[in-house]
Order: structure tokens, then sequence, then C-alpha cells
């Protein structure tokens, strides 16, 4: 899960800066991020372990894997 509702972000449109998005367009971005961090911090994982450590970092918020699959994910 990432975040994915009412994010502001920058607008594509000339006369408005900024701009509310929602969906997987604004919560990819999220994990690409995190992903670009772990990296950050050691250059020499591979897919399997950023994956792995982006899950394990994850906490549930409504403890239904159904509906949320890991959870949140938080860089510590």
């Amino acid at each position: 899960v990432a975040p994915s509702m009412n994010i502001t972000s920058c607008s594509f449109q000339p006369e408005k800066i900024y701009t509310v998005m929602n969906g997987t367009s604004v919560a990819t971005p999220m994990i690409a991020g995190l992903s670009a961090l772990l990296l950050e911090r050691d250059q020499n994982l591979t897919p399997e372990q950023v994956k792995f450590k982006l899950m394990s970092m994850s906490s549930g918020i409504t403890f239904n894997r159904n509906l949320e699959g890991v959870g949140l994910p938080c860089l510590r």
C-alpha cells in the first residue's frame, strides 16, 4: 500500500501550479522513491532484496491482507 488519495503534486495546467491527485499514478512513484532510498544506502541490493526490504518494513493499517497486502511501508 502506498499513499494514493489527495496527494498534492505539480499541475500540468499552466494556470495552476499545484493539483490534487489520486490513484496508482501517485502511489507508484512513492514506492519507486522508497526503492531509490534503499538503493542509495546499499547499491548492491538485488530487485528481490529491495522487494523483501519494502515488504518487511511495512505495517498493516487494518490488518486485512486482502485489502492492503502487507501494509504501508515506512523507511526506518
